[in-house]
C-alpha cells in the first residue's frame, strides 16, 4: 500500500467540488485516500475508478448512465446496483461484501468480485456474463446454466459443493477447487462429474 509519506505527491483525500462537472463522463481517483465519495450530481458519469482507497460506502443511484465500475480494493460492506441498469463491467473484488445482487443488471459481461465474503451468487440474470472471477468468497452452491455466454470462469479458494456448469459451451478457461473438494459438478442436465 501507498501512503501519503512515501508517495511523491499527497494522496487525495477528498473530492468536494466534483458535484460541479454536470457532464463528467469519466472520473478515475484510484489509489488514493478517499473515505467517501458522492457522484450523486453527476449523472453523466459511465466510467468510474475509485479503487484502491478506503470507501466504506457508495451510492451510485443517481448514475444511471454508469458502464464501468472499479471499486475493488476499499472497504464496502454492501453494495447497490439496482439502479445501475447499463452496467456492463463490475470490478468489487477485495471487499468485505457478503451480499450482490445483479438481478437488474442484465447488461453485465465482465465481473469480479473475488476476494469478499459472498455466501450466495444469483447470476441467473446476467445472460451476457462473459467473465466471471468470484474466487476467495464462501460460495457451496454456484448455478451457470443460464451464462451461456460465459467464456472465462475462476471459482478457486471457494467451499463448491455444487457447480452446474451444464450450459457452458464457450469457455475457454475455468478453474476451480477440485481437490480440496466434495464438489459435484453438473457439466449437463443429465450427467454430474463426483
Amino acid at each position: 500500500d501507498v501512503d501519503a509519506e512515501t508517495a511523491d505527491t499527497p494522496l487525495i483525500e477528498s473530492l468536494t467540488g466534483v458535484e460541479y462537472f454536470k457532464n463528467l463522463g469519466k472520473l478515475t481517483c484510484n489509489w488514493n485516500n478517499l473515505a467517501a465519495l458522492d457522484l450523486s450530481e453527476n449523472t453523466a458519469l459511465d466510467t468510474l475508478d475509485c479503487s484502491w482507497n478506503r470507501i466504506k460506502a457508495l451510492d451510485l443511484a443517481g448514475n444511471k448512465a454508469l458502464a464501468k465500475l472499479d471499486c475493488s480494493q476499499n472497504q464496502l460492506t454492501k453494495l447497490d446496483l439496482t439502479q445501475n441498469t447499463e452496467l456492463k463491467e463490475l470490478y468489487c473484488n477485495i471487499n468485505e461484501l457478503a451480499t450482490l445482487d445483479l438481478f437488474e443488471n442484465t447488461e453485465l459481461k465482465v465481473l469480479d468480485c473475488s476476494k469478499n465474503k459472498l455466501i450466495r451468487l444469483d447470476l441467473s440474470e446476467n445472460r451476457a456474463l462473459a467473465k466471471l472471477d468470484c474466487s476467495r468468497n464462501s460460495l457451496a452452491k454456484l448455478d451457470l446454466s443460464e451464462n451461456t455466454a460465459l467464456h472465462f470462469l475462476s471459482a478457486w479458494q471457494n467451499p463448491l459443493l455444487l457447480l452446474d456448469i451444464s450450459g457452458l459451451s464457450k469457455i475457454r478457461h475455468m478453474d476451480f477447487d477440485f481437490e480440496d473438494n466434495d464438489i459435484q459438478v453438473i457439466t449437463d442436465h443429465r450427467t454430474a462429474i463426483d
